[in-house]
């Protein structure tokens, strides 16, 4: 639903926690969420989930992802990775609508433009394959990077939220600025993850995210199933309401 309290807001309903308690990703608190986890296990599922979520509640919604993958609504503006000059464009004119939201002046109609901005760019790692060296982004992804940085940087202020989903999300995929920004700022979901009881008792905002990477990454457990990290470092279980029988994505 669209947080009536805060301007440009979403709450996204990801799922539930072992306690039956359900897990919202309010955009407004944190408007950054990595999404990781092992190849099937959900992740771009997932993803469409939360686009139709957030297009339902009136967000203008823009996916960026490998060539092919279907759309889970036509009417959701779709980008191809290895098309970089779009792709800038893309994050130029965001950062653009940025600027006019935090001067307060209104675009071509106001209302709409008042609304919610999601970007999703789903298998991130996919886009930046060969293009970090050395923990540093190269080529065209230097462009992208620095785009993007600023973009998650002002995010909170101007309404945008982004998602970036990927089996691995650090600073040898996506260099380490950008990681260690995503590290400290964004709410965490690993899919394949069950239990985390072991996580909760240890979880501190230093340390949490390396340790459901690192300490589970690959187990194989049933689908829907993994962990939740809010940007305080807390982690709890996270049970998704994503269909098993799309395994494969």
């Amino acid at each position: 639903m669209v947080n009536t309290g805060k301007e440009h807001a979403l709450e996204i309903d990801l799922g539930h926690d072992q306690r039956g308690s359900r897990i919202i990703w309010d955009t407004k608190d944190s408007p950054t969420l990595t999404v990781t986890g092992h190849e099937g296990c959900g992740k771009t599922t997932f993803a469409d989930r939360i686009m139709l979520e957030a297009q339902r509640d009136g967000a203008s919604v823009t996916r960026l992802g490998r060539k092919g993958v279907p759309l889970p609504s036509p009417t959701i503006m779709n980008l191809d990775y290895g098309d970089d000059a779009r792709i800038i464009e893309l994050l130029e004119r965001a950062q653009a609508e940025q600027r006019r939201r935090m001067s307060g002046h209104p675009t071509e109609t106001d209302a709409p433009a008042r609304r919610p901005l999601l970007l999703v760019f789903d298998d991130f790692d996919a886009m930046t394959q060969g293009e970090v060296s050395d923990e540093r982004p190269c080529g065209a992804y230097k462009t992208i990077s620095v785009l993007l940085n600023g973009i998650i940087g002002q995010a909170r202020q101007t309404g945008m939220a982004v998602i970036l989903t990927g089996r691995g999300l650090n600073r040898r995929t996506m260099g380490r600025y950008l990681a260690a920004q995503l590290r400290e700022e964004a709410t965490h979901v690993h899919l394949g993850t069950a239990p985390v009881t072991p996580l909760i008792r240890k979880s501190n905002h230093s340390h949490a995210t390396t340790m459901i990477v690192n300490t589970e990454a690959d187990m194989r457990t049933p689908f829907g199933w993994g962990a939740y990290e809010d940007n305080t470092g807390a982690i709890r279980q996270l049970r998704t309401d994503i269909d098993g029988k799309e395994t494969g994505r």
